[in-house]
């Protein structure tokens, strides 16, 4: 597999801050992830398989940017990831998904989709259950950062 699979999921995200939280977001560094360590304090992790593939996209968000999404999503200041945040980066990763899937049908690729899980905490890790190259994306926004990571393998 190669990295013409995260550019959906790239689009997708970007689409979703903009619509959801009206927040503009620019690449950063793409490339290939050498470890498990997260870029972000929380992060949003979805099973994806068809046919003819496998595997996972992860989302990371640093405490300032899911703090301002939260903010501008649900009207709420808060202060410390807690189930409510784990819950807003959920809905986040399902709609990135969500939104990725007819760019991913072009390419042939039709996801079963599943329910989405939340890992965080300082230096926690993203494990993709593929086996293959993790590839990753840097999302930049002005108030903070994300990460964007997919890892595919022919099924």
């Amino acid at each position: 597999m190669n990295d013409t699979l995260l550019l959906p999921f790239y689009q997708a995200l970007q689409q979703v801050l903009l619509t959801m939280a009206q927040m503009e977001a620019t690449a950063g560094v793409r490339g290939v992830k050498r470890s498990q360590k997260a870029l972000g304090i929380v992060t949003g992790i979805i099973e994806l398989d068809s046919k003819g593939v496998k595997g996972s996209m992860a989302v990371s968000f640093s405490q300032e940017l899911i703090f301002e999404i939260f903010s501008r999503m649900l009207g709420e200041k808060h202060t410390q990831i807690d189930a409510e945040v784990c819950d807003l980066v959920g809905e986040l990763t399902n709609m990135v998904t969500g939104a990725a899937k007819p760019k991913l049908v072009e390419l042939g690729i039709d996801l079963n989709l599943t329910r989405p899980t939340t890992v965080f905490g300082l230096n926690h890790k993203v494990v993709h259950s593929a086996k293959g190259p993790v590839f990753i994306q840097e999302i930049k926004v002005p108030c903070g950062n994300a990460a964007l990571e997919v890892c595919f393998e022919a099924a």
